[in-house]
């Protein structure tokens, strides 16, 4: 597939890097020669350092010969005028990056207007999956993700304590129907691969058939009283901090933003309603312990400083916040963020990465897929006659550290494979892969030539 990425950035990179694993021919393009080169040294593509606003430029470049184009500048505006120029020259499919939330109230009156297949916004999405978290107390709506016969629950392990302390063997004795493909520990998605140890904090995601993940769900999730959220504080009032408050707040819920800019803060205060705007220094801890902290149900760092919401997460714990939730940008903090034991940890370039890939993949190979804390993803992949890894025993397949063959299901029967196991066409392949690594899928999309 031929796809152009117009915009080299943080996140036209990262969309670059998880394609050239797969069957893609990635073409990217940007008035900056600096990122251009950059790119250029680490990635197998080809780059234009050109406006790509100037439809001289996308007709020189033969647009109508491309799969599909993303538009991921630093301004909504020119994501815009790129896409619909791409459409108009014959480009089939467009997607682009919007952010302001003056266009959040109308997504699909914009998509229609301008003709635009997909619109991601990174704050957006992860907004969506952070308010789930806390309102909901899970991922995965209502517990349960299902897609034809399979199935995926999620519990935390302390609403069924028979599961705590035990190995994955005990698991699967104790449920012989379900195996598990990932676990959430001190904010950190794991999956697992043979050593782990049930603990009692540990939120677990199971998968099996359809029957047997609904009645889990049904007989575990029952127990569990519904999450009362009735205080919360936000550190960072950019795009992300806006939306959560927005949203919390129409929710009926009590939400303090804090914002360190004047003009920014006065921004919030003039488009939130019911939300307490503090102007001050979010890192400041006798601040906000002045301002109550201590009180709150849930603590949000989302700040655009990594160290900042690290340091902040670990304050908040140490306040006993119940829910404790830290963006973080860079994959460098990892190790640092499990020894911090926060419930959740965000990033919204991944999230936003995974979408798009998702959305160039599209439906004939990619039958469906779930989002799993913000941090995962279970892909369902229909492995065609062409597709190179049809004929391959798993252990073949060279899976990193950060995914998983989570289970198949052939001839309408759901089998746990073991790395014996060979992959046969006509199977829909189950992998769970941590979404900081999505181009794993791509590489297992691949087709033969």
């Amino acid at each position: 597939m031929q796809v152009a990425i117009a915009g080299a950035g943080v996140f036209g990179y990262k969309i670059a890097e998880a394609l050239e694993n797969g069957d893609h021919s990635v073409t990217l393009i940007d008035i900056d020669s600096t990122k251009l080169d950059k790119a250029a040294k680490t990635l197998d593509v080809l780059t234009v350092n050109e406006d790509a606003r100037k439809v001289q430029v996308l007709k020189d470049l033969g647009i109508d010969s491309y799969d599909c184009l993303i538009a991921v500048t630093e301004t909504d505006e020119i994501n815009l005028a790129i896409s619909v120029c791409a459409k108009e020259l014959g480009c089939p499919r467009t997607a682009a990056r919007i952010r302001e939330p003056e266009y959040m109230g109308q997504l699909d009156f914009v998509k229609k207007a301008f003709g635009i297949d997909m619109i991601v916004n990174p704050g957006l999405s992860m907004t969506q999956e952070i308010y789930r978290h806390l309102t909901e107390d899970r991922s995965l709506k209502n517990g349960v993700f299902s897609s034809g016969n399979i199935g995926i629950t999620e519990f935390d392990a302390r609403d069924n304590q028979a599961v705590i302390g035990l190995s994955l063997s005990g698991l699967r004795e104790l449920m012989p129907n379900l195996r598990l493909i990932g676990l959430v520990r001190n904010g950190t998605f794991i999956i697992p691969k043979g050593k782990e140890v049930i603990e009692a904090d540990d939120t677990l995601y199971l998968i099996g058939s359809r029957a047997d993940t609904s009645q889990t769900a049904s007989r575990i999730n029952k127990k569990k009283a519904s999450k009362k959220l009735k205080r919360v504080m936000i550190i960072g009032g950019g795009r992300t901090g806006f939306y959560l408050a927005r949203n919390l707040s129409d929710a009926g819920i009590y939400v303090k933003i804090v914002e360190i800019d004047p003009e920014r803060s006065k921004y919030l205060a003039d488009n939130l309603d019911d939300v307490i705007v503090l102007k001050s220094n979010g890192t400041d801890l006798d601040l906000l312990e002045e301002e109550g902290i201590d009180d709150m149900d849930a603590f949000i760092a989302t700040t655009s400083v990594d160290e900042e919401n690290l340091l902040l997460a670990l304050a908040a714990k140490r306040h006993g916040i119940p829910d404790v939730i830290s963006r973080v940008d860079h994959d460098h903090y990892k190790n640092l963020i499990e020894d911090l034991g926060v419930d959740m940890v965000i990033n919204p370039l991944d999230i936003s990465t995974s979408e798009i890939t998702e959305f160039i993949q599209g439906t004939d190979t990619v039958a469906s897929s779930a989002l799993m804390a913000g941090q995962a993803r279970l892909t369902e992949i229909l492995v065609g006659k062409d597709i190179l890894i049809a004929g391959t025993p798993i252990s073949n397949l060279g899976l990193s550290e950060s995914s998983s063959v989570a289970a198949i299901e052939r001839d309408g029967k759901l089998i746990f494979p073991d790395t014996a196991a060979s992959i046969e066409a006509g199977d829909r392949l189950l992998v769970t892969t941590l979404i900081s690594d999505i181009g794993e899928i791509e590489r297992l999309l691949k087709r033969k030539q």
